[in-house]
C-alpha cells in the first residue's frame, strides 16, 4: 500500500525516472526485465539500476507493484496526463505560496511567449475563473 502525499509534496523525477515512467505508460505495466528491454542497446543500464529506479518510483507513490512469482510487475498509478496535471499544479502552487504575486506575474509573462494555439485554452480557462469569481 502506498502512502498518500500532501498536495504540495509532489515528487520530482530525475531523467532516468522519467524515462522508466514513460516506458511504463507506453506498455501499461512491466517487470524490471520488461522495462530494461525497452532501452536502446547503447544505454546499457544494469538490471539493478532499473530495479532501483522502479523501487524509488514505488516509494514516491507514482507506481504500484504486484508480486509475480519472484519478481514484481510495476504499473503507473496515474496516466501521463494526470501525472503532468498533478505535477504542474503542485509546482505552480509551491511557487505562488513561496513567492506570491511575483510568481504569478512571471508565469503570466511566460504565457505571453507561448504560441497562440497554446495560449487560447489558458485564456478560456482564465475567463471562466474570472466569471465564476464575480
Amino acid at each position: 500500500m502506498t502512502k498518500k502525499r500532501a498536495p504540495n509534496a509532489f515528487p520530482t523525477l530525475g531523467p532516468l525516472e522519467r524515462q522508466v515512467l514513460e516506458i511504463l505508460w507506453s506498455r501499461g505495466s512491466g517487470s524490471v526485465g520488461d522495462v530494461l528491454e525497452q532501452f536502446p542497446r547503447k544505454a546499457e543500464y544494469a538490471y539493478t539500476t532499473i530495479m532501483t529506479i522502479l523501487v524509488r518510483l514505488h516509494e514516491k507513490g507514482i507506481v504500484t507493484r504486484d508480486r509475480e512469482g519472484r519478481a514484481y510487475r510495476y504499473r503507473p498509478l496515474m496516466t501521463r496526463g494526470e501525472f503532468l496535471a498533478s505535477a504542474s499544479a503542485a509546482l505552480i502552487r509551491g511557487f505562488t505560496e513561496t513567492y506570491g504575486g511575483a510568481a504569478a506575474v512571471h508565469f503570466a509573462d511566460a504565457i505571453t511567449r507561448l504560441p497562440r494555439r497554446q495560449r487560447e485554452p489558458l485564456r478560456r480557462r482564465l475567463d471562466e475563473l474570472l466569471d465564476e469569481s464575480g
